[in-house]
């Protein structure tokens, strides 16, 4: 059973709050773990300093009953990097009808040529989101972590930042960014993409078509390359 498989079992089952699997190291198949155990229950939790497995648990208001939620606040003490930390008092998830009734942003198709776009928006300063601009890039099936762990060298090493609040590092390797992604912990990677691993990433994707040739920046004099 796959990770994505797993959700939809539990949330098709109002006795599941919550699934647990393994992800013991780099090399482990993230989106199809060994093995992922389900609860119907929570009356503790204790974050394992080691990051040695991924929790799920079920944000629905109508098993929140079967979650000691106390079990589960965030607390300065605990020495793990990430324990469960709560982001707000209200867990209510809003209806798709009450976010498209805030939500009137235009949308049109990436498919929109590069004059329409200039006349009707570029030139009027007329805020719009372009929708499938994205459908024929290769990053659609690369950008994964699955994929992308095995794609650079681990000696590699890159302008980075592991964890919460910890300074930039001009030499982080790459086996500890793939670490990161294996035990869902934060980083940042700040290499510009001309960065010699990190141009692998420029044929995943290309400019859309509607803002091509529109580079302002492109026609000043004398603007710095960096």
């Amino acid at each position: 059973m796959s990770v994505g498989e797993a959700k939809d079992y539990c949330h098709d089952r109002l006795n599941c709050v919550a699934f647990f699997h393994p992800v013991y190291n780099p090399t482990l198949e993230l989106s199809n773990p060994d093995n992922i155990t389900f609860v119907s229950s929570i009356e503790s939790f204790e974050p394992d300093s080691r990051d040695e497995w991924r929790t799920f648990v079920a944000n629905d208001l109508s098993r929140a009953n079967s979650v000691n939620h106390s079990s589960l606040s965030y607390s300065e003490i605990v020495s793990v990097e990430h324990p469960f930390k709560s982001c707000c008092t209200k867990t209510e998830i809003p209806t798709i009808e009450q976010i498209q009734a805030v939500d009137t942003l235009e949308r049109i198709s990436c498919d929109i040529s590069r004059k329409d776009f200039f006349e009707n928006y570029e030139k009027r300063r007329k805020p719009v989101m372009l929708v499938g601009c994205n459908k024929d890039w290769k990053a659609q099936d690369r950008w994964s972590y699955e994929k992308l762990i095995p794609r650079f060298d681990n000696s590699s090493t890159w302008r980075a930042t592991i964890g919460n609040n910890e300074k930039l590092k001009e030499d982080v390797a790459w086996s500890d960014i793939a670490s990161s992604m294996v035990q869902n912990s934060p980083f940042y990677i700040f290499d510009q993409l001309d960065h010699k691993e990190g141009k692998k990433l420029e044929e995943d994707y290309e400019w859309p078509g509607p803002i091509q040739g529109g580079d302002l920046y492109g026609s000043l004099n004398d603007f710095p390359e960096d």
